[in-house]
């Protein structure tokens, strides 16, 4: 299902969609995005059986490539039926995943595309 954008990010910002799916124990999980090494996005409050869609803007790094950390305060991992998904500006999801480590979990992942939606762009069929 293709999700309208409402947010507008700046030039040296990276939209993305970040869907999070919660069942019981929501209380517990949060998440956190990085770029370079620092956070750029922190989760509010999850809510049990819930999916939240939520839009960020993200600082553009080298090849748009950031860090989803997924965590459970309890020391477990994310309840069954519990799962994240993160989308780029055209709307392709770039990650699916759910959390399965104890306590925390990493992953990389990267929201670089070559166009994008609305994006001026030019195709010749001529060497210059």
């Amino acid at each position: 299902m293709s999700i309208a954008s409402t947010l507008i990010c700046p030039s040296d910002k990276v939209y993305a969609t970040i869907i999070k799916k919660t069942s019981s124990w929501a209380g517990e999980e949060s998440f956190t995005v990085s770029a370079n090494g620092a956070v750029s996005y922190t989760s509010p409050t999850l809510v049990n059986y819930r999916e939240r869609t939520l839009e960020v803007c993200l600082p553009a790094t080298t090849n748009n490539v950031y860090t989803l950390t997924m965590k459970d305060r309890s020391n477990d991992s994310w309840s069954d039926g519990a799962w994240i998904e993160i989308k780029d500006i055209n709307d392709h999801t770039v990650l699916k995943y759910i959390m399965t480590d104890k306590g925390e979990e990493t992953v990389d992942f990267s929201l670089y595309s070559p166009i994008n939606k609305n994006a001026e762009w030019k195709f010749s069929n001529s060497f210059q």
